[in-house]
């Protein structure tokens, strides 16, 4: 199995977990409403982590060039490596 495979089943897997639990939340939701509750939505039930919003980091051009080079650099091999992994030697 190659990584991107790996990575595709782990995201699978992690998404039917959330459903699971969202499932859950809107069963107990209902059944809150059904007995009179006035909760305005399920979030107030219970709240999950990817209920809130991820706040984006905004990358400068050269912060983003520099990314770029570590990058290559790490990807032609070059003596960079070294910083990456100290169990190479050269």
């Amino acid at each position: 199995m190659s990584f991107i495979e790996v990575s595709a089943v782990l995201d699978a897997l992690n998404e039917n977990y959330q459903d699971t639990w969202e499932q859950t939340r809107f069963s107990a939701f209902i059944q809150a409403l059904s007995n009179g509750s006035k909760l305005k939505n399920s979030t107030e039930i219970l709240k999950f982590p990817w209920d809130t919003e991820v706040v984006k980091e905004i990358v400068s051009a050269e912060d983003l060039e520099k990314r770029k080079q570590q990058l290559f650099g790490f990807i032609s091999g070059s003596e960079n490596l070294k910083e990456f992994n100290p169990l190479i030697q050269s």
